[in-house]
């Protein structure tokens, strides 16, 4: 009931139950408890998607290792990757789903590099489903009223079921070489060739019961496609070592040399674990005794509070204050120009200053001024004798100057401790203090004379006799 700030008067606790007394809030704590079931189950199933995706692409990375294990050299960014399969977004893109069929679901989808008979370069887009693989390219329209717009067309449809095999080299290159049962061979840079090769393999295993033949050689040919009367022929392709981590193409006649340098080596797996190093482990050791000294306090962030103003460290054998107490403040150090007499109590607070009350001084020591504080005289002012010196109510004289000079202390009004004062339509007691002579509440004060009285002249009614009688 706190915690959903429920009035205390909406409801009241038993033995067993608890007794609520609108049902607005009965339905509201209902509410409350359907949102924090839903929050829960949504911690339990993104705890779960993020358990079960891990186990599904260490999986997938395993399987597609298993492929390529002491076979080919491995590249350092694809090693302990993540396989997502589309990397186009086909459903997003409608010029290219249009170009597949509806219950076809695409497995992998990736825009390659696909070379011609004279080695030239060209964008396509590779789709793979579970019957098909396709290549979309892309051509300007030279008639018609789309005249000289850029539109998706489909190049080459492969059945799964005609792939044969497929050529690789044993070095770091993304080169793929697709045989194709009684058709020319589509030679293809995947820059993501591990896991379309995986997926490839998945799929002839699911539907055709077998799978993929992988060939591993430095050099090999294939056939290129017929066009108009030269028919087709057959191109070579050579692999050898160079110095750059990219592959560098170098076209000469019928033959295209790729050189590239060494990898990883072709042994390599996909890591289990992270791999954790030396300097990373020294400076958790680190943090981690940083964190449990007893000196230091733990706090959420890491790192120790903040030390404020009021907190001070007491030694171990200073006695303990009570729970209850609150800490002593702290007071500033005496100012050197503080000419008055401050001392600190117990408690540490500063004692207000006390001001030295004037004493009717006798006609025999009217030149000694007095030291000691006296209240202040009730009734009417005294009169002061004409050889001391002119002192009048609230001043006082410094001990430590000369007794002819005198200071004015700082007024004080002080009320009757006993009765309360009078309003103002009463006469003044005779205990209340006087401000000075010509005090009007004192009994010898001079009363203002009374306002002067104005005789002003009655206004004359005249007298207006009856015209009829």
């Amino acid at each position: 009931m706190r915690n959903v700030n429920m009035d205390p008067a909406q409801y009241q606790i038993g033995r067993t139950k608890v007794f609520v007394k609108d049902p607005e809030s009965l339905y509201m704590l209902e509410e409350l408890r359907e949102r924090k079931f839903d929050h829960y189950a949504r911690i339990i199933q993104q705890c779960f998607r993020r358990y079960f995706s891990k186990h599904i692409y260490l999986k997938e990375r395993m399987e597609a290792s298993n492929l390529v294990h002491n076979r080919k050299e491995r590249r350092s960014n694809s090693l302990n990757r993540n396989f997502y399969g589309d990397y186009i977004g086909v459903e997003y893109k409608r010029s290219i789903s249009t170009l597949i069929p509806r219950r076809e679901k695409v497995e992998f989808a990736l825009t390659v590099d696909k070379f011609d008979r004279r080695f030239r370069r060209t964008k396509r887009d590779l789709i793979l489903t579970k019957s098909n693989v396709y290549l979309i390219g892309r051509v300007k329209v030279q008639k018609g009223p789309e005249k000289g717009q850029v539109v998706d067309i489909l190049k080459r449809k492969i059945a799964l079921a005609d792939v044969t095999q497929a050529t690789l080299s044993t070095f770091q290159d993304d080169i793929v070489l697709l045989h194709v049962r009684d058709d020319y061979e589509s030679l293809l840079e995947i820059r993501l060739k591990t896991e379309f090769i995986m997926l490839l393999n998945r799929k002839l295993k699911e539907h055709f019961n077998r799978e993929l033949a992988l060939n591993f050689v430095n050099r090999f040919d294939y056939r290129v496609r017929k066009t108009g009367w030269g028919g087709g022929g057959v191109r070579n392709v050579a692999f050898v070592e160079g110095n750059t981590v990219e592959p560098v193409f170098s076209p000469s006649g019928s033959t295209l040399t790729v050189k590239i340098g060494h990898g990883l080596p072709a042994s390599s797996r996909p890591g289990l674990q992270r791999n954790v190093t030396s300097d990373i482990k020294s400076l958790a050791s680190q943090m981690r005794a940083h964190a449990e000294s007893p000196g230091l306090m733990h706090h959420s962030n890491g790192y120790p509070p903040q030390h404020r103003a009021n907190t001070q460290s007491r030694p171990s054998y200073a006695p303990k204050l009570p729970q209850s107490a609150p800490p002593l403040p702290q007071s500033a150090p005496p100012r050197p120009d503080d000419h008055l007499n401050r001392s600190r109590n117990s408690t540490g607070f500063r004692k207000a200053p006390t001001t030295p009350k004037y004493t009717p001084p006798s006609p025999a020591s009217a030149s000694t001024p007095s030291r000691g504080p006296s209240p202040l005289p009730r009734g009417p002012a005294p009169q002061i004798p004409s050889g001391g010196p002119q002192m009048l109510p609230g001043m006082y004289l410094n001990p430590h100057s000369n007794p002819s000079s005198a200071s004015r202390a700082p007024p004080q009004f002080r009320l009757p401790m006993n009765n309360p004062p009078p309003p103002p339509s009463d006469p003044a007691p005779a205990d209340t203090p006087t401000i000075g002579p010509g005090s009007l509440r004192g009994p010898n004060s001079n009363r203002l004379p009374n306002k002067p009285v104005i005789n002003k002249p009655k206004p004359v009614i005249p007298q207006v006799q009856a015209l009829y009688r």
